[in-house]
């Protein structure tokens, strides 16, 4: 099991089940190898999970302001059937399920890192006020 308060969580697994849970940050999880079920949890925070192609998904999404995309065909509820169970809470985020190694999956990845790298970064320092301007001459 996984734990944050304040930062992201990311996780690569080949073929394990994932628990991650978080109070303010986005989790991001990769299955590698095949998808044997997921509980992911986050008040403030976008969720991501890409998993395997032909992967068999019961979906159980919890949101209060967020939006849920699939690039795969997933069923919502219980599981039947040989599925594995994707169990998502969040408050305030989107959820995101796609197919790994496809190139919107890599491309979201980068576009994630790039993110939480700029995010790094100190603030820029307050500009000074600029000087006053003389008074224009008067009319004669």
């Amino acid at each position: 099991e996984l734990q944050s308060v304040n930062g992201r969580i990311e996780a690569k697994t080949g073929n394990a089940e994932l628990v991650a849970k978080t109070v303010n940050g986005r989790i991001i999880a990769t299955f590698t190898d095949e998808f044997r079920g997921a509980r992911m949890k986050t008040v403030n925070g976008s969720v991501e999970i890409s998993v395997p192609a032909g992967s068999r998904i019961a979906c159980d999404v919890h949101q209060v302001n967020g939006s849920f995309q699939s690039e795969l065909p997933v069923r919502m509820g219980e599981s039947q059937n040989g599925e594995h169970v994707l169990e998502v809470n969040t408050v305030n985020g989107s959820v995101t399920l796609r197919e790994s190694g496809t190139a919107a999956a890599e491309l979201e990845t980068v576009d994630s890192q790039a993110k939480d790298a700029l995010s790094d970064l100190p603030a820029l320092p307050d500009l000074p006020e600029p000087p006053q301007l003389p008074a224009p001459p008067a009319a004669k």
